[in-house]
């Protein structure tokens, strides 16, 4: 286990320490993303949880890296949110232990 410290508390207001297996770093990244790209669009997260049958709470989730986004739903997400799928993974860095 090691101490990570989310380099994504831009999008969340306040840094966050938690600890966690490194391998998250993926689930952070695609959630991030997620929040940035709904966000943008205007969406809440109850309008995307209520398009996407899922709870509020999963959204949530999916969004802070708690929950790791299966392929099925990135796909149905990320044609609601009008993009390509691999958009999730732009910009993340492949040497990291969770991109390998």
């Amino acid at each position: 286990m090691t101490i990570v410290i989310c380099a994504l508390a831009h999008c969340f207001g306040k840094p966050r320490f938690s600890i966690m297996d490194s391998k998250n770093l993926t689930d952070l990244h695609v959630g991030a993303k997620l929040r940035a790209r709904r966000m943008a669009l205007g969406i809440s997260d109850e309008k995307l949880a209520r398009a996407l049958r899922v709870s509020l709470q999963q959204v949530i989730a999916w969004e802070l890296g708690v929950t790791r986004i299966g392929p099925s739903w990135l796909f149905k997400i990320a044609k609601i949110l009008d993009i390509d799928s691999m958009y999730f993974f732009r910009e993340a860095d492949p040497a990291s232990p969770g991109l390998q």
